[in-house]
């Protein structure tokens, strides 16, 4: 039976400015075969009621991948938060992760480790 386990996977951080910038948001699962990393909620915004862009991506390669995209460059409205919700399973050394379009935007990924 599996275990559910509430988790903050990507605490509240500035995104990054750009898909060069993809490891600064990201979360991993290296919990070991047969876990998970389950996203929940995605909130983003952008700092100081700047707008722009977001760009979120799972799967398993640590870079900007199309075939990997859930949004792509979805754009925010300023000082009004961008809140996903689902049920996104990140497999073992699989990553959740993402960027923006101006370095002021964050955003925070949160949800269940998952064993078992």
């Amino acid at each position: 039976m599996s275990v559910y386990t509430p988790a903050t996977l990507i605490t509240a951080k500035a995104m990054g400015n750009g898909a060069a910038n993809i490891a600064t948001w990201r979360y991993q699962n290296t919990g070991g075969a047969g876990t998970f990393g389950i996203v929940r909620t995605a909130i983003f915004m952008g700092s100081g009621g700047s707008a722009g862009t977001i760009t979120v991506e799972q799967g398993s390669t640590a870079a900007d991948t199309v075939a990997q995209k859930i949004l792509d460059a979805v754009q925010l409205v300023a000082a009004v938060p961008y809140i996903l919700n689902g049920w996104y399973t990140v497999q073992n050394n699989d990553y959740w992760e993402g960027f923006a379009s101006n370095a002021t935007t964050n955003g925070g990924a949160y949800g269940y480790t998952s064993t078992g």
